[in-house]
């Protein structure tokens, strides 16, 4: 018997019953028949007949697909860039510009006049701190480092006590984890939210485990080697991140 997830029950879902129960109703009934007709072990499913036929579909998308060469030109300055608007040369059916020479004339433009633009206010709140997945893909893209390694340098961070638990789903803060990150903020002039900025669990989170942060906030580096400072940092920098007001900037198109 699988006890691993006695420590951390969830309530009955009706919906999980359900779909049991159509899973019997899909595979027993339809495999049969599906390996009948096809002459050999076949099977089916609530879900993977589903997922199957997506597949199917977009490989005959791809195979049955005829490219056409069409054309655009980009301009890009040091803190701008623009697209070509097509609307004189094509139509809704006849999409794109077909004419290389064409295009390549608009390319030889080197001046622009902006014209007209509007400028809106927009706001980017920060990111959750990390949980399992989210931390295996920060260290991927910015450090290069494979999901192995990265655990295996977590694992090594939390056995030195330098950070919590490194197999979680909640990306949320326990108590004494909030007040350390607080304490620093304020120590050091760092803008913070008032109340902690709280995060949703992914529908299937056990919870069992809080986020993936720093034990101690003041220490702002830590770790004994180039890969555990890297990561210690960049689970640091995203934990106190998380908990930051709004970026608040102006959008102009």
């Amino acid at each position: 018997m699988d006890t691993r997830d006695w420590p951390s029950p969830r309530r009955f879902s009706a919906h999980l019953v359900g779909g049991r129960v159509i899973d019997r109703f899909v595979g027993y009934k339809v495999s049969p028949l599906l390996s009948r007709i096809a002459g050999g072990p076949l099977s089916a499913g609530r879900v993977q007949s589903v997922a199957l036929r997506l597949v199917a579909e977009r490989e005959l998308g791809i195979k049955f697909f005829t490219p056409i060469d069409h054309f655009t030109v980009k301009a890009r300055g040091a803190d701008w860039h623009a697209d070509w608007r097509l609307d004189p040369f094509v139509t809704k059916e006849a999409p794109h510009v077909l004419e290389r020479s064409l295009a390549e004339r608009v390319a030889t433009v080197r001046t622009v006049t902006v014209t007209k633009f509007e400028e809106a206010p927009a706001k980017r709140s920060p990111p959750a701190p990390f949980i399992t997945s989210t931390m295996q893909r920060a260290a991927s893209v910015t450090l290069k480092m494979s999901v192995g390694k990265t655990m295996e340098t977590a694992q090594k961070l939390f056995e030195k006590g330098l950070i919590t638990y490194h197999r979680t789903d909640q990306p949320s803060f326990s108590a004494e984890s909030l007040a350390s990150l607080f304490a620093y903020c304020d120590t050091h002039g760092i803008a913070r939210v008032q109340k902690e900025r709280k995060f949703k669990s992914g529908e299937l989170a056990q919870e069992g485990h809080v986020a993936t942060v720093p034990t101690d906030f003041a220490a702002t580096e830590a770790g004994e080697n180039p890969a555990e400072r890297s990561l210690y940092r960049l689970i640091w920098q995203r934990a106190v991140a998380s908990q930051m007001p709004d970026a608040i900037y102006a959008t102009r198109a």
